[in-house]
């Protein structure tokens, strides 16, 4: 035998000593907390992967295929594919699983639905979420893990750690770390703009239908949104951009009649904006949604918009209905 060969049936024994104290629930899968976090030195089926687990899922996972992209480089204005992956494999490397191996490849998802949910954070951390432990699994065996808090989220890691756990930057910071949508293209002159100009840069772009120039004016966190809300069943994330999860796509016409920074603190408008680099803007324009449900009667309507200062320049993170 040789020495490959016993670190190999050694640690096939340890499996199965560990397998064996599970308590398998009729509705789930389950182990007692052991702490461990499965090895890459070894292959593992997903079973495998399972127990070595502290959560319970649901037996049959939702599985499907997705083929990793081989390039995940995110230019401004371009749906953010990359940006899915280089986030993914954040909470896959926790996990020891480097997601990079799979460039170009083809692999299976499958998409187990956490018995117990996943605890908020804060002032909802005694409140339980509906969440998902994802598994990439290739020639059967595990190749890539992370869970979807709130059931759309990217992470936390399957030990339950954060962005900011992880690697010491907020989402923001780690944006600018890794590079992304710093390419600007034909779009660069947006950096220049001050807060009321790129608002009207982006009006200006739906209605000439320039939508690549509207998702543009979009800060990282709505571009990040537009990967995973509204998301349909057998998807990681949404194919593209469209009027059920984008902000660019789900305006179609849009003429704005005034602006005003406002302290949401006191409800006052703020003349000099000094250093911010977050505000708040009361936005009153003429409005048509591509969701007709979503139109007044006269088109007229008041918006709350938030724009954020980055390194090019101002960005729109939403539009809400109210302060």
């Amino acid at each position: 035998m040789t020495q490959r060969q016993f670190i190999t049936m050694v640690t096939i024994c340890f499996l199965v000593l560990l397998n064996s104290g599970c308590n398998q629930g009729e509705n789930s899968i389950g182990v007692e907390p052991s702490g461990s976090i499965a090895s890459t030195s070894v292959p593992q089926v997903p079973e495998d992967f399972l127990l070595t687990l502290d959560y319970k899922v649901q037996n049959h996972p939702d599985t499907f295929a997705v083929e990793v992209p081989q390039n995940w480089e995110v230019k401004l204005g371009e749906y953010p594919v990359g940006l899915y992956w280089r986030l993914a494999n954040e909470f896959s490397k926790d996990a020891g699983l480097d997601l990079t191996l799979l460039k170009g490849a083809t692999v299976e998802v499958q998409r187990y639905s956490l018995v117990d949910g996943l605890p908020g954070s804060g002032e909802q951390k005694e409140f339980s979420y509906p969440s998902n432990l994802v598994l990439l699994v290739q020639s059967g065996n595990t190749v890539g893990a992370w869970l979807e808090f709130n059931i759309q989220s990217i992470g936390p890691s399957i030990k339950k750690r954060s962005l900011t756990d992880i690697t010491g930057f907020t989402f923001e910071e780690w944006t600018k770390r890794e590079g992304l949508f710093a390419k600007e293209g034909e779009n660069g002159d947006l950096a220049s703009l001050g807060h009321f100009e790129l608002l009207d840069a982006f009006f200006q772009a739906i209605q000439v239908g320039n939508h690549t120039r509207a998702r543009a004016c979009l800060n990282p966190n709505a571009l990040l949104t537009a990967l995973t809300v509204n998301r349909q069943e057998h998807q990681l994330y949404n194919p593209g951009f469209g009027g059920e999860n984008a902000l660019s796509e789900s305006i179609v016409e849009a003429k704005p009649t005034s602006y005003k920074v406002m302290d949401y603190d006191t409800g006052s408008e703020i003349k000099d904006i000094g250093d911010r680099t977050t505000l708040n803007i009361v936005v009153d324009l003429y409005m048509k949604s591509l969701n007709p449900v979503f139109n007044t009667p006269d088109g007229r309507e008041t918006r709350f918009a938030v724009l954020t200062k980055h390194a090019n320049g101002w960005k729109i993170g939403g539009f809400g209905t109210g302060p």
